[in-house]
C-alpha cells in the first residue's frame, strides 16, 4: 500500500506527539512519539540533510530535499482511515531509524513489544515528515 497522508499533533495531556499515517487502502496507523525518540530522529535527519562532501552535486541534493519539504501541504485535514492494523490506540515508538535504499528511503519505527513499522518513502516525503515534526515540536515547547 502507498502512503496517502500523515499528520502530527502535540497532545499536552499526554506530553507526546501523536503521529497518524494513512495509506491509500484506508489503513491508519497511530503512533506516540516521545521527546527521546524525536531527539534521535532529528540527529539522524541532521546527518541525512547535511552533504557528506562540499561538491556542487551534494549541495544541490541537500537543497532539493529542503525544497521538497517546502512544497508539502500541511493545511489539508487528515482523512481518517477505516482499518487499524495495529489497533485504534496509538503504539509507543521507541526509536526511528532512517536508511537509504537506492532511490527510496526506509523509515523504520521501533515499536514497543519488539515490533517494527516499516515505511518505504521517497526523500521528499521524508523531508516533509521532518518539517512537520519540527513544526509540531515548536508547538510543544
Amino acid at each position: 500500500m502507498s502512503l496517502r497522508q500523515f499528520n502530527a499533533t502535540y497532545l499536552p495531556e499526554e506530553d507526546r506527539i501523536l503521529l497518524r499515517v494513512t495509506l491509500i487502502g484506508n489503513e491508519e496507523f497511530r503512533f506516540w512519539l516521545t521527546r527521546a525518540c524525536l531527539r534521535g530522529f532529528f540527529r539522524q535527519m541532521t546527518d541525512w540533510l547535511t552533504p557528506a562532501n562540499a561538491s556542487a552535486d551534494a549541495a544541490r541534493q541537500a537543497f532539493q530535499r529542503e525544497a521538497g519539504a517546502a512544497r508539502a501541504d500541511f493545511a489539508t485535514p487528515l482523512q481518517p482511515g477505516t482499518q487499524f492494523p495495529l489497533g485504534e490506540t496509538p503504539v509507543l515508538v521507541k526509536a526511528i531509524d532512517i536508511a537509504n535504499e537506492g532511490p527510496a528511503v526506509r523509515m523504520t519505527l521501533q515499536l514497543a513489544g519488539n515490533r517494527q513499522g516499516n515505511f518505504n518513502i521517497n526523500e521528499e516525503i521524508l523531508a516533509s515528515i521532518h518539517a512537520m515534526l519540527k513544526q509540531t515540536v515548536r508547538t510543544a515547547d
